[in-house]
């Protein structure tokens, strides 16, 4: 199912599904020693609430096979995953910090997504090491892994996952990136959902500008020495970095 195309140029383009605006394969970029990251390995996605029947069938026939719902409990009961209840679907729910949570709770909103991003990594780091390893344990299938907009919890995971792969930084912030232009619709029904709530959120935050995961990656440089550094730092066990970078990289013979 993988394939290979020599390229430090995103390929990555949402799949054509009807219920979701941002379902992409991490699949396609120049990774560590000369290889590829692989195709039907890992999806990134946004919610997964709105998917049609079809949709579904398309999903698993592209050979998923486990989701990961990186949203909050409240998130989850406002808008269920339809892939929940399917019977071959390993579905995991794996909480992270978020800005609409922050604010339901009374917290204080970050200043910028940056430290959105740099806090969930310092402060959900137990919840980060059991996504990998979840997604390590699935290292013959497809996994899914998704939040609401499919570009900050979302983004982070595909971040580490393409490090842990050694795909540059450019790339990694153009996969990021490119979550921008697929969004635009969301982005609108969000803001007008948020202001019904009375919530005021920074304008920045309804996008995926390259500064946002270039920060993120030079604390992570600073702090750690990298992504694979920070990756360790979690107490994910060699064995199950080994199985990430084979599920990433090595092409199977079929």
């Amino acid at each position: 199912m993988g394939y290979q195309i020599v390229t430090s140029t995103p390929t990555s383009k949402p799949l054509p599904l009807t219920g979701t605006l941002n379902t992409r394969d991490l699949g396609g970029y120049l990774a560590a020693d000369g290889k590829i990251t692989q195709t039907h390995r890992c999806l990134r996605s946004d919610g997964l609430s709105k998917i049609t029947a079809e949709d579904k069938q398309y999903l698993l026939a592209y050979g998923v096979r486990c989701v990961i719902d990186l949203r909050s409990s409240l998130e989850c009961e406002m808008n269920p995953t339809v892939l929940e209840q399917e019977p071959t679907i390993a579905y995991t729910h794996f909480p992270l910090l978020d800005q609409v949570n922050l604010l339901i709770s009374g917290a204080a909103i970050p200043e910028s997504l940056d430290a959105l991003y740099i806090g969930i990594l310092s402060q959900n780091q137990d919840q980060l090491k059991g996504i990998l390893e979840q997604i390590a344990v699935h290292d013959g299938e497809t996994v899914l892994f998704n939040c609401s907009a499919g570009k900050d919890r979302t983004g982070l995971i595909a971040m580490l996952l393409l490090g842990v792969a050694g795909v540059s930084k450019r790339d990694i912030v153009a996969d990021y990136a490119l979550s921008q232009g697929y969004l635009a619709d969301f982005f609108t029904e969000q803001k007008a959902q948020m202001q019904a709530f009375g919530f005021d959120i920074p304008e920045s935050f309804f996008s995926s500008a390259p500064e946002n995961m270039e920060n993120t990656l030079n604390w992570l440089d600073d702090t750690y020495g990298g992504i694979r550094p920070y990756v360790a730092s979690l107490g994910l066990p060699d064995e199950s970095i080994v199985k990430l970078e084979r599920k990433l990289l090595e092409e199977v013979n079929e």
